[in-house]
């Protein structure tokens, strides 16, 4: 049953050219008192991305942005979105909105969204692991639909992408700890690396 939706949303990845997930929401939260860093870069093409997802209280979330896109100058923006609800895996999806790039200095612009994330746990051979497949909206100067999958292969591995409604990313995440992970995907073809932690404060 999980087959079907997981192997459509590869396919729409495929063939189109919140807590943050690649470069788009979620319909999850980090928690209260926990940040989330993220810093992702594509060597050959220059660019760089770096991140905080900020838990405030139970519902809302701050993200504190600077990028660098293709041969352009580093810009710095803020995200902010509040969660109605969290996924609970194999009961009810997570459901998020809110404003990305709130100063508008970003190329796709400010826009407003609505994620979706259902979780499910996926039984690999070293153990059972949380999934995640989530689809949304952006409006604005930039609209579309946004679909992103985090699937485990392993408990140290997982499957990741997202299509933004512009941009195709995919790859491999290793975890190596709960905390942080490591990836490897791919920007339209174009080689990039991640790192992300999360921190209790």
């Amino acid at each position: 049953m999980r087959i079907v939706p997981v192997a459509a949303l590869l396919l729409v990845a495929a063939f189109g050219s919140a807590d943050q997930f690649l470069s788009i929401p979620t319909g999850a939260k980090v928690p209260f008192k926990a940040i989330k860093l993220d810093f992702a870069m594509s060597p050959s093409a220059g660019f760089r991305q770096s991140y905080a997802d900020i838990g405030i209280g139970t519902s809302f979330e701050m993200t504190l942005r600077a990028q660098r896109p293709l041969d352009l100058s580093t810009v710095g923006t803020f995200d902010i979105a509040y969660n109605y609800i969290s996924p609970i895996a194999g009961i009810i999806p997570g459901i998020s909105f809110g404003m990305q790039d709130t100063l508008d200095q970003s190329p796709t612009g400010r826009r407003v969204f609505i994620a979706a994330t259902s979780r499910q746990i996926y039984s690999t051979e070293s153990g059972d692991s949380p999934g995640d497949v989530t689809i949304g909206l952006f409006e604005g100067r930039h609209s579309s639909i946004f679909v992103g999958l985090d699937i485990p292969l392993s408990t140290y591995l997982r499957l990741v992408a997202c299509h933004d409604g512009s941009v195709i990313t995919a790859g491999l995440e290793f975890r190596t700890t709960r905390n942080l992970g490591l990836r490897f995907v791919a920007v339209d073809g174009r080689p990039q690396i991640g790192i992300s932690t999360m921190k209790q404060f």
